[in-house]
């Protein structure tokens, strides 16, 4: 018997919704707005219904409610004015009604939330992990309820649970608040007979039943819903998600670890080659495992003989027009011939463990040719990716004091660039080596800005001297007042921290023009130079000077 605790402060509406729901086999309960909080935590409720009134208080305690972490499994069925009702479900709100339909249409609503409930928690309450998803999957190919199974691997997602669990947040929270919002947002979009639930942190799972129509069509809003942001700890937080779909062939006798690995093969490719739609497992990929374990052999190789090349992107000044920086790009060329493309080459340098010492070239490489166009008079700062794994190896200061030692470059021609959700998952073990690189005279740049869970309170401490926006912010530019807003509050932030900031992937002179007309400080992408390699790099910062972004006027030097 579900038990509601229902929340209003008018009586005769409750008493009247109350009467029909008992009737039905409901327990309710009640509580004024100021005690439905403590009361919904006491008595663990299966339902919370808000009967909104004039005060519109629903909106308030929907917060309330997702931010308490005993309630996050709690159904919230909302019934408000018609106007507030697209509000309160971006709120939150699992069900929402109008205040002015009839009593039987709300029981309704209530009895079919609470089915999708008691569905969704049949499934995710079998248990968590992969040998629980496993056995999920396992029974129900052997009934033959599965047609189609649908793996959203979420990246960073452990880096932004610890940056959470720093500011005070439950270790779990996130994952539940995840999981309650995709339950919220895609169960109306599934069809009978399929079942979600968590494999674990990172990766999540999506039954579908055999013969549906227009199967790519559901995954790809599938795949974009669950993508939409989540609202935790008075924050909005958006995780990078990538999709990958196998599909069971008729009569085809698999298991559930190679259901499941195939998914996951696809969500790696998704990720590999950053698709936005869903990536579909063929044949081909399994082949491509095979030869990832032969390109590993021959990145090892690579690594002992250092075959690898550095293109160098140009960074501009947006108010001079000038070239003050490259960023170092990593390439390799496998053994046959082949470019491998970057997020390929990284997720194989990192599987076989020899990023690090692929970083430490990078990082003597760009100093030395740093040191070389020193000799020529140009004078350009140069980048480097670095990993958290290596900003917190204790050996890593004097790596890099020892590469600018060998070059003979100072500290301010060398920046390192750190991925927000990177740095901000473990600020205090980040803060000291961060500082003494500072006191070198590198500068800090976190990369990938605005993907994260950056906060001003938590950014004040870290020594961070540039924060480059990701590219996903700028793409859209102008675009919406949305877009426009999320790169303004940006740009506001990086001016209370009095850093610099810079635009990654700036491709256009619209998204040029609105970026330099909101005060950006710095600009790099295909509009300004693609990477080249280092002995063309004079040549293309010439170019630049001479003939492209000439500006009269001078705001802040670089």
């Amino acid at each position: 018997m579900p038990q509601l605790l229902l929340v209003s402060n008018t009586d005769s509406a409750r008493d009247t919704l109350a009467a029909a729901l008992k009737s039905n086999g409901a327990h309710c309960l009640f509580a004024p707005i100021d005690q439905a909080l403590q009361m919904a935590c006491s008595t663990q409720a299966t339902c919370i219904v808000l009967l909104d009134d004039a005060s519109n208080f629903a909106a308030a305690l929907l917060q309330q409610i997702r931010a308490t972490q005993v309630l996050a499994h709690t159904l919230v069925v909302a019934i408000a004015a018609a106007d507030t009702l697209a509000a309160l479900a971006t709120a939150g709100a699992d069900a929402t009604v109008d205040a002015h339909a009839p009593v039987e249409t709300i029981c309704k609503v209530l009895d079919s939330a609470l089915l999708r409930r008691e569905q969704w928690l049949g499934a995710s309450q079998l248990g968590r992990g992969t040998n629980s998803a496993e056995r999920q999957v396992q029974s129900a190919l052997d009934q033959e309820q599965i047609g189609s199974l649908l793996l959203m691997r979420f990246d960073h997602f452990t880096n932004v649970s610890t940056a959470l669990n720093m500011l005070g947040v439950a270790s779990d929270a996130l994952q539940m608040e995840v999981e309650r919002s995709l339950q919220a947002r895609l169960t109306p979009l599934l069809p009978n007979g399929a079942w979600m639930t968590f494999m674990d942190e990172e990766n999540f799972l999506i039954s579908l039943p055999r013969n549906l129509v227009g199967l790519e069509t559901l995954a790809d809003s599938v795949a974009l819903a669950a993508r939409m942001p989540v609202f935790l700890a008075q924050r909005e937080i958006r995780l990078r998600a990538h999709a990958g779909l196998c599909v069971v062939g008729f009569s085809e006798k698999i298991d559930a670890r190679t259901l499941i690995g195939r998914a996951e093969m696809a969500a790696d490719q998704a990720r590999d080659g950053a698709n936005s739609t869903v990536v579909h497992w063929s044949a081909q990929m399994s082949s491509q495992v095979l030869n990832d374990l032969q390109l590993a052999s021959a990145m090892r190789h690579a690594v002992e003989h250092s075959e690898f090349q550095l293109l160098f992107q140009p960074q501009i000044n947006m108010n001079r027009g000038d070239v003050y920086g490259a960023e170092a790009l990593i390439r390799w060329t496998s053994p046959t011939g082949v470019s491998i493309a970057p997020g390929r080459f990284v997720a194989i340098a990192q599987e076989c463990g020899v990023m690090d010492q692929i970083t430490l070239w990078s990082m003597r490489e760009a100093c030395r040719q740093c040191a070389a166009w020193e000799e020529i008079g140009l004078h350009i700062r140069v980048a480097v990716n670095i990993t958290a794994n290596q900003l917190a190896n204790p050996r890593f200061v004097d790596t890099v004091r020892g590469a600018l030692n060998e070059s003979g470059v100072s500290g301010a021609q060398l920046a390192v660039e750190i991925s927000e959700a990177a740095i901000i998952s473990n600020p205090q073990v980040f803060n000291a080596p961060l500082t003494t690189l500072r006191n070198l005279g590198v500068t800090m740049c976190m990369d990938e800005f605005g993907v994260g869970v950056a906060t001003l309170a938590n950014m004040k401490a870290l020594p961070v001297s540039e924060l480059k926006i990701d590219r996903s912010f700028i793409r859209p530019l102008p675009g919406t007042a949305q877009d426009r807003m999320m790169v303004q509050a940006m740009l506001s932030l990086s001016k209370q921290l009095n850093t610099r900031v810079v635009a990654v992937g700036v491709e256009n002179v619209t998204q040029w023009a609105w970026l330099k007309e909101n005060a950006c400080d710095g600009a790099q992408g295909w509009l300004i130079g693609k990477a080249v390699a280092a002995e063309e790099f004079p040549a293309l910062v010439g170019e630049i000077r001479q003939n492209k972004f000439a500006a009269s006027n001078s705001r802040a030097t670089l």
